[in-house]
């Protein structure tokens, strides 16, 4: 990291080509610690290959190969552990967290685009929103720059920088610009090396694995002394040398626990190939889980749409406050009180009723008041004041004539009935 602050114009040619010589370059091997060769090594020599490689080889030097399908299973579980390794390599070596081909850096005055790999250290980058950040640096300008580092530290919230605060490769602007000076680049990047740490082979210990191994060393420590014991008896019985080393091999083969280990390695294929096939059934669940919470909440944020009962009352004029009642379906009704009907300041009362007269707790009521005769519109805020009872203060009627009160009731969560009132002003 550096401590010297990148000129406003960036670098120059020379420093670039300086830092490039000197390794500060935005690139890594990003390499598994296993590779294929260390795979195969793995799986080859192992102490049980080791005892059936040695048993098979000596039934194929006596020129008995009917005798010598035990090698079978030494090759089969050799090939399991491989294909189920370099399924693993080949999966790691597809994990990355920087994911942008290119990036915008500032050199000699000029901005230009570069690949990732050709940001050096100390290189202004910059960056606007949709962009990601392909170097750890520290930010010198910003203009209402937002961060999401979700993917690096789990924070779900977008993280306001600002000029001295560090930024960190890996992470995404959602918002806002701004240029940073890279610190750390290649390996030493943050990203990379969460990467590294990804990628990092482990050895998992199984106790079934370890009860295993147990056995097959206690093997080979009785295997050396049940050999020339079975190989004096054959030859004491006057068997040619060839038969002696048939029946010497046929002995020992049944000491291996052959089933055991291949049954193993394929239950632990199985397991692996079942694990990889769950993905599209989870995957499927969470698409339906994530529609139906769609869905949800599209239905909650929409207006509801009206039933086809839509009721117009006819015109009613009165030289003082207007008073009427609309009918809603299922006998209930709209009590509308508009005082005092005339041009200037208004009150509008609501008061939805069920049959008995008793009021009507409803989700809600919208009103819109217009003016058709001059094509305006009064904005009417309601407040609800009682049980079914809405009312709007101070409703400003700019001149007499009739206005049209459209009032759409909720009568349910995705229900609604619209009516429509003819009121004279004057």
């Amino acid at each position: 990291m550096t401590d010297v602050a990148t000129r406003i114009d960036g670098l120059s040619g020379q420093e670039v080509a300086r830092r490039v010589a000197a390794g500060q370059v935005n690139r890594s091997s990003e390499r598994t610690s296993r590779t294929f060769g260390d795979i195969l090594a793995a799986n080859l020599f192992t102490r049980f290959n080791l005892i059936l490689g040695v048993l098979l080889v000596a039934i194929l030097a006596v020129g008995q190969p009917r005798d010598a399908l035990f090698g079978i299973v030494l090759v089969v579980n050799a090939l399991i552990g491989i294909v189920q390794e370099v399924r693993a390599k080949r999966t790691l070596d597809r994990l990355a967290v920087l994911s942008s081909p290119r990036a915008r850096v500032v050199r000699d005055g000029v901005e230009e685009d570069v690949a990732v790999d050709d940001v050096v250290l100390d290189d202004l980058v910059g960056v606007r929103t949709g962009d990601q950040v392909v170097a750890d640096g520290v930010l010198r300008t910003t203009i209402g720059l937002q961060v999401d580092e979700s993917l690096l530290t789990g924070e779900a919230n977008p993280v306001d920088k600002g000029v001295g605060d560090r930024v960190l490769s890996g992470s995404f602007v959602v918002a806002g610009a701004g240029r940073f000076q890279a610190t750390a680049v290649g390996p030493e990047a943050y990203a990379r090396k969460l990467t590294a740490e990804a990628r990092r082979f482990t050895l998992a210990r199984s106790e079934l694995m370890d009860g295993i191994n147990r056995i097959l060393r206690y093997v080979t420590w009785a295997i050396v002394p049940v050999a020339a014991l079975l190989l004096f008896s054959q030859l004491h019985i006057g068997d040619s040398v060839d038969a002696a080393v048939s029946g010497v091999v046929a002995g020992l083969v049944g000491m291996v626990p052959q089933g055991l280990v291949l049954l193993t390695s394929v239950a632990f294929g199985v397991a692996a190939v079942t694990l990889a096939r769950l993905r599209r059934p989870v995957g499927y669940e969470v698409a339906l889980a994530v529609g139906v919470l769609g869905l949800t909440a599209a239905l909650v944020a929409t207006s509801p749409q009206p039933s086809p009962l839509a009721l117009t009352a006819a015109p009613v004029a009165y030289a003082g406050p207007y008073r009427g009642s609309v009918p809603l379906a299922g006998g209930n009704t709209v009590d509308v009180w508009l005082d005092p009907a005339r041009p200037g300041h208004n009150e509008l009362v609501l008061n939805v009723r069920r049959p008995d007269g008793t009021g009507l707790d409803v989700p809600g009521v919208e009103a819109r008041l217009t003016l058709p005769a001059v094509d305006a519109a009064v904005p009417v805020t309601l407040r609800k004041t009682g049980v079914g009872q809405y009312v709007a203060r101070d409703l400003s009627v700019p001149s007499a004539g009739v206005c049209r009160l459209q009032l759409r009731v909720r009568t349910g969560e995705f229900d609604a009935q619209s009516v429509t009132v003819d009121i004279a002003v004057r």
